[in-house]
């Protein structure tokens, strides 16, 4: 057993990644913190989204997509930061579809509208 540097709990020595470099052969953060601290870091450098900033947000989206609405524990991976491109801006957090469903409309109204004409027109 081995105590986290981060959250402070005593976990089994396999729950934490290797690294020869420190004296017992592990590194000083278990692998839940490590993928927190990466995925957080990841985002900032992405979007520039805080941890601070993402955890706002969740509570103010009580924890949903903020354009379909479904619960983050209805998906396989944690909401989006989405940013607008040009501002640099946070804006909310999205589901993984939703996210790439606006990027691949590059973030345009214009062709957003058209999608939607589009749809009733061939109900």
């Amino acid at each position: 057993m081995k105590e986290c540097s981060k959250c402070c709990k005593f976990k089994p020595k396999s729950d934490y990644y290797k690294n020869k470099n420190n004296l017992d052969g592990l590194q000083p953060v278990c692998k839940t913190c490590n993928k927190k601290s990466v995925t957080n870091s990841k985002r900032l450098k992405s979007t520039g989204c805080t941890e601070i900033k993402y955890n706002e947000l969740y509570a103010q989206q009580k924890g949903c997509c903020a354009i379909c609405g479904k619960h983050s524990t209805e998906f396989n991976r944690s909401l989006a930061a989405d940013h607008s491109h040009i501002s640099k801006k946070v804006r909310g957090l999205l589901c993984t579809s939703c996210n790439m469903g606006l990027g691949y409309f590059k973030d345009n109204e214009e062709l957003l509208l058209n999608a939607i004409v589009y749809l009733k027109r061939s109900q």
